[in-house]
């Protein structure tokens, strides 16, 4: 196999030096030398921290109910912050009834608390709109609504998670927000099309009937369950 006579410029001078005594000059350009090396590879590295650190960002970003606002995560309780880490993420349909049966039978929340662990204790406003869509109503339309719906509720500040199920045979179907507290639910409220557009000529268009539920989700100390209260 032939050898690589190619050298780098550091190889020469630890080679040329290997033969001489060093003088004071040469001493100088050798640090020189090794200095511009060692800043070259710290530049490379940082740089390469910096381009894994914003990915790691932009993928968290994805996720965040205000996408690309992370000073709603820096506002939020820590109680909030793992709810909204540990918890959230991992909330999942599990009955196939999401509008006769009570919404603590709904979803998975004991495996929420679980993950969230005994030490965790919080309490976190929930309302849950309930609705009935008329016979012949327009898909994309009511999609939209939704999307319109979940924006007003990310300007109202507050919330944690929006969940849109899937309307049954008889075309009712359950809407779900999570908020950090109790004042901002009701602004949510307030400001949804719950008591505007739906109230108005949205509920002629799309639903035969709606009810509007409001729950305090409970987890207390010690305990890997929630509990659920009125509100």
């Amino acid at each position: 196999m032939p050898t690589n006579n190619i050298l780098t410029q550091q190889e020469e001078t630890v080679a040329e030096s290997a033969g001489a005594p060093v003088t004071k000059e040469q001493e100088i350009v050798n640090n020189l030398q090794n200095l511009t090396i060692s800043k070259e590879n710290s530049a490379t590295e940082e740089a390469k921290s910096f381009k894994e650190e914003k990915k790691e960002n932009e993928e968290e970003e994805e996720d965040l109910p205000y996408p690309n606002n992370r000073n709603f995560i820096k506002s939020l309780r820590p109680e909030d912050k793992l709810f909204f880490d540990k918890a959230l993420p991992h909330l999942k349909q599990i009955s196939g009834d999401i509008v006769h049966v009570h919404v603590s039978k709904v979803f998975n929340w004991d495996e929420m608390a679980q993950l969230l662990g005994k030490e965790v204790e919080g309490e976190w406003y929930m309302v849950a709109f309930y609705s009935t869509r008329k016979v012949e109503y327009n898909k994309k339309q009511l999609n939209e609504e939704d999307n319109y719906i979940q924006q007003v509720a990310k300007q109202s500040g507050g919330l944690l998670k929006h969940w849109s199920g899937e309307a049954n045979k008889d075309r009712e179907s359950l809407t779900v927000n999570i908020w950090v507290d109790r004042e901002h639910a009701l602004n949510g409220i307030r400001r949804q099309p719950f008591h505007q557009k739906v109230s108005g000529s949205a509920s002629k268009l799309y639903f035969d009937s709606y009810t509007l539920n409001r729950y305090k989700l409970i987890k207390r100390a010690n305990e890997t369950v929630f509990h659920f209260e009125t509100y």
